[in-house]
């Protein structure tokens, strides 16, 4: 079936009933001797490092589809086609899904942070229920010690190479195979990487994005194309491009998207391998399964590579739920939501609540088809943590704090974000800015709250990271 076929549609009313009685089901109560019992199902959550809005066959716009495993995927789901990251940075947009705070609240944004006892985590809410819990990660800023091991049983974080797909997969496999002598329902939470930049590995990888070389057939590309005259490449070649505002001819841009593309291809590849192995494990009709990404990728939109700025290049993602039983296929919402929706949503689904602040809303109600209240999002600077961004389902205005500067873009008829109204509209220009700074004081009154009811210190005067984590990072362009 087409991606783009009539499967895709906004949900309909009749929907809602539907899902609860999907939820009375699979999710809810039954009594038995004067105690209430939950079949509560496995949920797997799936990570996709750097993978932007557009890469899904279903959002390329008529673009040939990079991913039909995926492909095949959303349309077992639910799509949210306007996911908005709050940093396009690993750590702090991880820390978000998993806390349904924002970076300004959660504060574990820099090697030295680690996440506040006060604040509880989405694996420790589960393990709380009685799940087990495991996670299988390929990226430093996710090691356990930022925060993200706490509620897991089982954290392991493989050892960077290359390639990553197909070792997630293998540990994921060997997860499953434990998982299935424990009574309890399994937690799972795979972050694959393959999309992300590469860094420089002397006989073996001089490309900015790596995959092997049958899935970069088709195009001709010299190991040197991107090696500057000082010997640095791969990834360090862009982000010398950044630092030195270079701008590369498009031909040389073109070749980058195609290289970014042949990533996803291997990744997608080896995520349909994922797909037949919950299959075969009997796992995937049964789980909640969802999918998405911590930021999008940049290729000189906006006069940058990598992720560092607001635009929607880095800061929009696509956020899929399956539910079990495939329930509501099909259904596609373009409505704007944020990742920091993810760790309510999954509670909502699966009857619980958090302890502790949650900033993020559910998203099940707009998945049975009520009216919400249109939503605001809040995003932040990687590199220069003083500038947001404030998204609405029509503009976006991007504000430094410290310089007091604005851009202002009409999303609807300019969605490459090309043409500034800051001067043009001032009135539309400051009635965003208020929203935005309500929401910038909003953060930091929560934040001092939580500092202030927090008995011990959470922040580690030596960093999280090793002197080999910390090289590995910046050669991935993530420590300048």
């Amino acid at each position: 079936m087409s991606l783009h076929s009539h499967r895709f549609r906004k949900p309909h009313p009749w929907t809602a009933a539907a899902l609860l009685a999907l939820l009375a089901t699979v999710f809810a109560a039954n009594c038995r001797t004067g105690e209430t019992a939950r079949e509560q199902p496995p949920i797997l959550f799936i990570s996709l490092d750097t993978l932007r809005w557009d890469a899904l066959g279903a959002t390329r716009e008529g673009r040939p589809s990079l991913t039909p495993n995926l492909d095949r995927f959303v349309a077992d789901s639910v799509l949210m086609t306007k996911a908005v990251v709050p940093m396009p940075f690993t750590l702090a947009s991880h820390m978000s899904m998993f806390t349904g705070l924002y970076p300004q609240v959660h504060r574990v944004t820099t090697p030295q942070d680690s996440l506040s006892s006060r604040i509880q985590s989405l694996a420790e809410l589960l393990q709380q229920d009685g799940y087990r819990t495991a996670g299988r990660v390929t990226n430093d800023w996710l090691k356990a010690e930022f925060g993200f091991g706490r509620g897991f049983e089982d954290y392991q974080r493989l050892p960077h190479r290359l390639t990553y797909s197909d070792r997630v997969n293998a540990s994921a496999e060997e997860v499953l195979v434990q998982a299935a002598e424990d009574p309890r329902p399994l937690f799972l939470f795979l972050h694959y990487m393959d999309a992300h930049s590469d860094f420089f590995q002397q006989g073996r990888n001089r490309l900015p994005y790596y995959s092997p070389a049958r899935f970069r057939e088709g195009r001709e590309v010299s190991q040197e194309d991107f090696c500057d005259d000082q010997g640095r490449c791969a990834t360090q070649f862009l982000l010398e491009a950044d630092r030195e505002g270079r701008t590369l001819p498009a031909e040389q841009v073109e070749i980058l998207r195609d290289l970014y593309e042949s990533g996803i291809r291997y990744l997608d590849r080896d995520l349909g391998r994922l797909f037949d192995l919950l299959r075969d494990n009997d796992l995937y009709d049964r789980s909640l399964i969802v999918l998405t990404s911590d930021h999008g990728e940049e290729f000189q939109e906006h006069g940058k590579f990598l992720h560092s700025q607001i635009y929607d290049e880095s800061v929009r993602v696509d956020l899929i739920f399956k539910l079990p039983q495939q329930h509501l296929a099909g259904t596609r919402i373009d409505t704007q939501v944020e990742v920091v929706d993810l760790l309510p949503t999954i509670l909502d689904l699966v009857g619980l609540q958090a302890s502790g602040p949650v900033q993020g809303k559910s998203l099940l109600p707009m998945m049975r088809g009520e009216a919400v209240e249109a939503r605001t999002a809040l995003s932040q600077n990687k590199l220069n943590r003083m500038r947001f961004a404030l998204r609405t389902e029509s503009h976006k205005i991007i504000h430094d704090l410290k310089e007091g500067t604005s851009e202002v873009y009409d999303l609807r008829d300019d969605p490459g974000e090309t043409i500034n109204l800051a001067e043009s509209d001032p009135e539309l220009a400051e009635r965003l800015r208020r929203q935005l700074m309500e929401k910038v004081r909003e953060n930091r009154r929560l934040a001092q709250d939580l500092e202030s009811e927090a008995a011990e210190k959470q922040t580690a005067e030596d960093s999280v990271l090793t002197k080999e984590e910390q090289e590995r990072l910046e050669a991935l362009g993530y420590i300048q």
